[in-house]
């Protein structure tokens, strides 16, 4: 399903959606039931999708993702927190600095290295 043509702008769509949501002041918490589930949800199915593609199976690495995404929901929460009392920066600093690590380290999960 997902290397279908039409996916990969919807979820580019879906994911510009949340870097920009995640930012305004009248979103929810991300830890708030229905956030959080849908984040553990989505990092299950990332979890699941990258084990389909590599030929594996799919139950650990679906639960890791949907750990990882927990973590990650956590943790960002704590970070954003911490860093906005610490430094007296506007929440849209700390914010940004979390997007730039969840995205390399999205990638660094999924890269492949080629061999030498």
């Amino acid at each position: 399903v997902l290397r279908k043509p039409a996916v990969l702008p919807v979820f580019g769509l879906l994911a510009a959606g949340e870097f920009v949501g995640d930012k305004l002041p009248m979103t929810p918490s991300r830890l708030a039931p229905g956030p959080l589930i849908g984040r553990l949800a989505i990092g299950a199915a990332a979890g699941a999708a990258v084990a389909a593609e590599a030929g594996r199976s799919v139950g650990i690495p679906a639960a890791l993702g949907g750990a990882g995404a927990g973590l990650g929901s956590f943790a960002g929460y704590r970070f954003r927190s911490v860093m906005g009392r610490v430094t007296g920066l506007p929440d849209l600093v700390p914010a940004l600095l979390e997007d730039v690590l969840a995205v390399v380290l999205g990638v660094a999960a999924v890269w492949r290295r080629r061999a030498r």
